[in-house]
Order: structure tokens, then sequence, then C-alpha cells
């Protein structure tokens, strides 16, 4: 047999990161573990409800941390992330340094597969920011909606892998596993994360039990006891590194355990209700993982069970175990059943991941921990007949050792994996006493002091070796923008180093260490993560208080500050304060630019936002008196000639763009050619100075570049995409006068004609760009609602100028590049034949030997960067004949 049947389809987990009641690391995790401790409590401040009212369930104490400086995000957008997100970001984070990656540079191809908790965070959101005023409706929905989890962790560290969510209910977390599982074993991607995070909003305060319901009375969880009386809810968050097997043993990855297998079914309709489990279809999933694993069950050390602690629960899950385990035989020890319900409730979707835990503890010690809350077998449990029993004491087993981890979810889904010990890692090879390089990197100078501290905690605490902790400092820092070098012998030599530091940080270009033969990386125990950095709930009083100060104040300085307090959610604004550093990107840019431009009676573009990113930029800048340069604003010099410039090309926008469109051609015109653009007008008008007429807003363009280039005896050649080639057109006899024009350039420059009328028809825009995508495209889905309405005003008016525009006759030499695809096929024969008779010279008619250009690509494909290069060819050969017959 060939291809994938031959493949080694074992799966490694290399890291772990988790937040869960009473345990915030792995190594607190396996102290609660094998205690047989609980996490059950009430919460803060809970009073008596009722009679039936339980006020117990495992809480989790801390879900408010989150290094949102950290991800590149603003604090104002942070506070509208439904905080399950934030939980699941940032122990993604974490999971990737425990395996000893950097995780913004994570090798291979990078997918995220998450689950989460169904929350009413965005009803709180709503409330906070329909009283604030300062958030669009889409961008509460983007930011709480469960399905963005696994895009927004893909988006924040440029993964480029599949990345989406899994809901099956209660065993969502094992089916999330599972499908990474399948991923990585068909090669979609080289590393996963895998987990999800349950913190549903309004926050837990307890529970009303009703007999008969799946909840507790007593508000503890006794898994497969006499006394078990119901699930208690828990909180918190799981995620796992996961890599192919033999990727992880080449790449010297810490291995924690081996899914060696899984599968997944459904209980179909053969049950007593649609909430009820199946004990058929149950134990025919686990005897399907078992043939999958290759495996008897008597090779089963312990079953990490579901263990729900319900009245039917517990007995449907034991009589499957027990049709499973029936007759099987194991030479000593039997095998153990219980479940980490019984420790820090039942996690709803992440329940499954808890389980995977729990396992990789056992797994980790080589002995079986005992059950919490067990004292005696549900009577109406038998596992008689087989090996199966409920350990109420620690067992030491050895390795390896191989589990079962099951689950079972409301609707039917079953899922189990099939995990194993690690194989065991190679010694160490390198030379005794030889002087290693060390680096410690991080994200930025402050962040690099406290790294290179922990790292001096990590050499104190660990009971790793040397070599392996070298190793895994090394790889973290890989791609790290900030790094200091150390050097060192042993553990003693670098720790004097790392206490001695001095904040220095060298060149990442320096050599690297190279990685050679060796132990296996370590979790170093530390995040770059800011641990006292938090995030809250949305509070309206805190958007809305910076808006009424800005109202109130009349000094230049203080309505500033309160507009980058409104837009960056900011307690204090200090002059070096920077915009970028804050988390601002373009959608909180524009926002700002509004409000400055209405608070200052200014004109700014994005690109002033740019120039000024730190708040005493900004400042300066608007208290500095008006100069002539901006009567010239909308004119950008893009790229300057080596040396004398030949030709000045000055390209004109194309409808809702900005001159930033023309930045890639930059690179691909001739040297001797400078590259000048004008900026839109109307993209950053208010709504009541809109242009609307196109030979209006071509003069108010002409005035511009006549003040901005006062230097005239260099040559212009005018032109533009679409629109722009059209304004430019109507710009040429306005400036003849005043320069010497040596040509026009049209790109996809459709000009109105009744013969081609249906290609300007609504129904047909589709044929040629996605509008609301270019809308996207430009300013982000989720922009403000005044925002996305003015882009629509604008996007209609430039379309009327395009629909009015007649070309002139002013005879200069003219370039017309034609684009001859569409979007999608035109199935319209009149459409087709409008469409043909268009891309003839897109309407233009000039003169028979000009020259024209066809690309094959649509409208807006014309502009990409691989076809400006074509573009770039056509110019610079037209500009060096138009000019030079022109100059004679």
């Amino acid at each position: 047999m060939t291809g994938l049947a031959q493949m080694d389809h074992r799966i490694a987990v290399i890291g772990t990161a988790l937040a869960l009641p009473g345990a915030d690391s792995l190594a607190g995790f396996e102290r609660m573990t094998f205690d047989a401790a609980d996490a059950f409590s009430a919460p803060p401040g809970a009073a008596a409800a009722g009679e039936n009212w339980v006020d117990r369930a495992a809480y989790l104490d801390d879900w408010s941390g989150f290094d949102y400086r950290l991800f590149g995000l603003s604090l104002r957008d942070s506070v509208i992330i439904d905080p399950q997100q934030r939980l699941f970001l940032q122990h993604c984070w974490k999971a990737i340094e425990a395996a000893g990656y950097n995780p913004m540079a994570l090798p291979g191809r990078g997918a995220v597969f998450s689950t989460a908790s169904d929350s009413d965070f965005v009803q709180l959101a709503r409330a906070a920011a329909d009283d604030a005023g300062n958030y669009h409706p889409f961008e509460i929905e983007i930011g709480s909606n469960k399905e963005q989890q696994a895009l927004r962790v893909s988006h924040v560290l440029n993964l480029r892998g599949p990345s989406f969510g899994v809901q099956s209910a209660c065993s969502s977390g094992l089916l999330v596993l599972h499908t990474a599982m399948q991923s990585l074993a068909l090669r979609d991607c080289d590393v996963a994360l895998a987990g999800g995070a349950c913190l549903p909003f309004p926050l837990h305060q307890g529970y009303e039990y009703r007999p008969g319901m799946n909840l507790s009375r007593s508000g503890v969880i006794r898994s497969f006891d006499q006394d078990a009386d119901g699930m208690v809810p828990g909180f918190g968050c799981v995620v796992f590194v996961l890599k192919r097997l033999e990727d992880a043993v080449s790449d010297r990855d810490p291995i924690l355990a081996v899914l060696a297998a899984s599968a997944v079914n459904n209980d179909g309709s053969n049950k007593a209700s649609y909430v009820a489990p199946s004990s058929s279809a149950v134990a025919e999933n686990l005897q399907a993982l078992l043939r999958k694993g290759g495996l008897e069950p008597g090779a089963i050390d312990f079953v990490e069970a579901h263990g729900s602690g319900t009245y039917i629960g517990d007995v449907i899950e034991a009589a499957a175990l027990r049709q499973v385990f029936r007759a099987s035989s194991r030479a000593a020890g039997g095998t153990a059943v219980a479940s980490a319900k019984a420790s820090v409730g039942h996690l709803d979707t992440v329940a499954g991941l808890v389980g995977l835990l729990r396992t990789i503890v056992q797994i980790g010690r080589g002995s079986i921990a005992p059950a919490a809350n067990f004292s005696v077998l549900n009577p109406r449990i038998s596992f008689d007949g087989t090996p199966l029993f409920v350990p109420t004491a620690a067992a030491p087993v050895g390795q390896p050792l191989t589990a079962i981890v099951n689950a079972l979810g409301i609707g039917g889904t079953n899922c189990a994996l099939l995990v194993q010990s690690a194989p065991p890692a190679p010694a160490a090879q390198g030379a005794a006493g030889a002087v290693l390089p060390v680096r410690v990197g991080a994200s930025s100078k402050e962040r690099l002091r406290a790294a290179v501290a922990r790292a001096g905690a990590a050499l104190a605490s660990t009971q790793a070796g040397f070599e392996a902790l070298v190793f895994t400092l090394n790889r973290r820092a890989r791609g790290k923008p900030f790094v200091a070098h150390f050097a060192g012998a042993d553990a003693a030599a670098l720790a004097a180093q790392l206490a001695a530091f001095d904040g220095a940080a060298l060149p990442v270009s320096a050599p690297e260490p190279a990685p050679g033969p060796g132990p296996r990386a370590v979790d170093l125990g530390w995040s770059e993560i800011d641990p006292q950095a938090r995030v809250g709930l949305p509070q309206a009083a805190a958007v809305a208080a910076p808006a009424a100060a800005a109202d109130a104040a009349a000094d230049a300085a203080q309505r500033l500050r309160a507009i980058w307090q409104a837009a960056l959610l900011l307690q204090d604004v200090t002059p070096q304060t920077s915009f970028r550093d804050a988390g601002g990107h373009s959608m909180l840019a524009l926002t700002m630019l509004d409000d400055i431009n209405g608070a200052f009676g200014t004109q700014h573009d994005l690109d002033w936002i740019d120039q000024h990113d730190r708040f005493d930029q900004q400042l300066a800048a608007l208290e500095a008196p008006a100069g002539p340069a901006q009567a010239g604003r909308l004119v950008k010099l893009v790229r300057a000639a080596q040396g004398t410039p030949r030709l000045r090309l000055v390209l004109v926008h194309a409808s809702i763009s900005g001159y930033e469109t023309y930045r890639p051609l930059a690179a691909q015109l001739a040297p001797d050619i400078e590259l000048l653009a004008i900026d839109s007008h109307n993209l950053y008008a208010d709504e009541g100075q809109l242009i609307r007429d196109g030979a209006e807003l071509a003069a108010l363009y002409a005035s511009q570049l006549r003040a901005a280039l006062l230097e005239r005896s260099v040559p212009l050649c005018l032109g533009g995409w679409s629109l722009g080639g059209m304004l430019a057109d109507l710009m040429a006899p306005l400036l003849a006068p005043h320069y010497r024009l040596c040509g026009t350039v049209a790109i996809d420059s459709v000009v109105y004609r009744e013969e081609h009328a249906a290609l300007f028809a609504d129904s047909a825009l589709a044929y040629f760009m996605d509008q609301g995508s270019l809308l996207a495209e430009r300013f982000e889905a989720d922009q403000l609602q005044r925002q996305a309405r003015r882009l629509q005003q604008v996007f209609a008016a430039e379309r009327a100028m395009a629909r009015a525009f007649v070309p002139g006759s002013l005879g200069l030499p003219f370039l017309n590049i034609v684009a001859i695809g569409t979007r999608k096929p035109l199935a319209d024969a009149a459409l087709l034949q409008a469409f043909d008779r268009a891309k003839n010279d897109n309407g233009w008619r000039r003169q028979a030997d000009e020259p024209i250009v066809r690309i094959d690509a649509d409208h807006v494909q014309i502009v990409d960067p691989a076809h400006l290069a074509m573009i770039a060819l056509h110019i610079n050969r037209f500009t060096r004949s138009a000019c030079t017959t022109t100059s004679s």
C-alpha cells in the first residue's frame, strides 16, 4: 500500500496552557489531580436566594488578565472582545511558548481549531456601547461572536493554515482535537492550536436546583459515586499545541503525550430522548477507537471518562464501558475509571480538553490518580466481570501508559481519544563543559528586561538539563525584535550573566547558535505576557466621559487628549504616547481623524496620522500656523527620482480609493521618473462638503498641484486608474498653460457611451468589482456607521461623475490600458456584446495609431502588484517616447 495508509498518523502534544478553577499551570493541575481535590466554592459575596438556590460552582478566580498591547490591540477594541476570546488568545500564546517557540514565528503552516460556550456578552457590550455611542453594532458582533475565536488567533499570530470553530455541545473539546489530528494527518497544516474557553456572561452566580434535572443539589460532582446527584458548572480555558509525532521528534519538541487515534460517532435516535446518551453508540465508538489503535481493551491503563455525575449519564456511560471491557484481562492493576469533572466541574464545551489534561498529568507521572469526591460505587453501576474500577488512591504504574479519554454531547455526538506516553527522549550529546551561546528575546526593550529576569528564575527552579534550557531559550528568541546575548557552560555561569543584565539588546542579525542534535526543548514555565495587564468589561461611563470633556475644553491639548482617550480608552495620555503602540489601526485612525478635523477645523487625511504618530507630534502640528504646504495637501510624493527627474508622473486616485493604490507601482518605474499622486478629497470630506461634479474636482486637484509643484521645467504626464484617468484628462487643459505636458495615461477608465450603457447599470457592477468587498478592503468591515454611510455617498457621487465624463481634445499622446477580464462570466448576451464594444478602446476613440494595452484582468485586479509591473513597463516605454516627441 502507498500514501496515507503507510503514514504514521500519531500526533504529539508538545505544549499546553490552562486557566482552570484552582490551577493556572500544568504543575498546579497535577497537584490538584493527585490530591483528589476540588475547586467548588460559592462566588464572592454570594447571598441566599431561596431554598433551592445552589450558589456553588468551580469558579475561575482571575479571568480579566489580558496583555492586549502584546497582541497589537487597543484597549478600546479589547473591552468589546468576549472574555472567552481573550482567554483563548492569551493561552494560545502561552501554549506556544510552553512548546518552546516564539508565538509570532511559529514554524510551518499553523492552524487553529477552537470551541466556546454560548454567552450573552454581546448584550452587555451593546448596552455600554449604546450609551457611549462610539462603537458600530458590527464591531460588537465581531468582538462577541464565538465563531471569531479561532480566526482572531490566526490573525494576531499570522497563521495561514485552517482556522475555524467546532461545536458539538459537551463533546466539542475532544471534537476539536479530533479535527486537529485529521488536519495534521492530511498535511493541511504542520502545527495546530486546539482548545477552547468556557466563560459565559453574565458571570455565573449559582443556579436553581430542580429535581429530575441535571444540576447537583449538593454543589459537588461525584462521578460514578453512590451519592452523585448531578453536574456543577465549571469555567476556564485549555489550549494544546499539536504536531505530527515524527516532526515533533525531529524538531526536538517537548512531548507531553501522543494521540494515537480518535473516533467520533452519533447516537442517532435509538435512545430514550434527545438529551440522553446511548450506551450502545458510546460502546461502538470506543470499540472503533481500539480498532484504529490496534489494541485490545486489556491494554488500557485508565479511562478518563465523561463522568458527568448525573443520575442517568454515569449509568449509561458505565454500561458502555462494561460492554467494551467485558471479558478483557489485565495481568495486574486493572483499568481505572475517573473524571476531571469531580475536581473542576463540568466545563461545557471545554470538558473533553480538561479530560485530556488529566490524562497527560497521569502519563507524565507514570501513575494513576485517585478520583475526587468518590467513596462507594453507584449501586446502579456494575463493573463485575471487567477490569474496571474507580481508584481511591494514587497507584504508580510506570511507563509507558495507555489511556482513553471519552466525551459525550447532548444531541448524541460521542468522541474518544487514544492517548499514550511519549517516546523516550534522547540523551544529551553535547560536550560537557562547552560554552554555549544563549539568547533571550522579547517584543520590546521593556519586556526584554522582564524576560531575562524570568529566564534567570527558570534556571533556578527547573529540573531540566542545562542544554535543554539553552536550546529552548534560543528557539524562543528566534524572530523577536529585541534579543539579549549571553554565553555559559553551566547554569551557574549563565545565571550570573542574566542577573547582571544591563538592558542591552544586540542586533538580531548576530549569528544564531546552531541547534544540532541534543535533548528536547522544555517548558520554561514563564511567558512574555505581562501578568499585571488587565481588561475588564465595557463601561459606558469610561467611554462617554472623554467626549464630554472634549466639549467643555477650550485648550488644544485638552481637546486632543480627550479625542485620544475616547478613541483608545486610555486613562492617561503623555506627550510620548504612540498611536500605534497603544493599539491604533486604520479603523481607529479614520475615526480619530474625523474627530480631530471636526474639533480643530482641519482637513487632514490618513497620511497625517501616519506622519504624526505620537501625541506631542499631533499637538505641535495642530498648533503650528498653516503654511503654503497646506494648500497642496492632497499632492503626495510617492517616490523621488534618482538625480534630476526626466519626468514627473502624476496619478489621480480612483473612486473611494486613496493615493496609496499607486505605491506598488513606484519600484517598477524607470529611476528617472518622479511619481506623485493625488489623494481623494471626497474620501475625507464631511458629508456636506462632497464634490459631486468631475470638472469641479479636477479644478481643485489642478490648483493643489500648482500650489505644491512650483518647479515647472520638468515635463508632466498625467493619469490614473478608473475615475482617476478621467479626472487626469479634465486636469490636462487646466495645467497645460503652466507645465510641459507630454501625455496622459488611463488605466481601465471606461468612458460612458450609449452602445455600452448596460455596463454602467447597478446590476452590472458585480461583474467588475465587489462593491461590499471594496469598501471593506479600504476601511475594514467593522468601521463606524458614519464612515460606511459616507463611503456609499462618495461611491454614488463619483460613479455619477464617471457617467457624465466626456474626453477632452487636447491632442496629447495617450496611453490607454484596458482590462479585458471580468470577476465572473458574462452570461447575458446583451451585456457581453456591450462589454466587447467597450473593451475595444474603453470608449475613448481618439487617434487611430495611439497605443492600447490590453491586460487579462478584471477592473480591480488590474492594479494588483502583479499587474502593476506590466503597467509600469508600458508607462516607461510610453513616457520615453512621448516626452521625447513633445520636447523636440
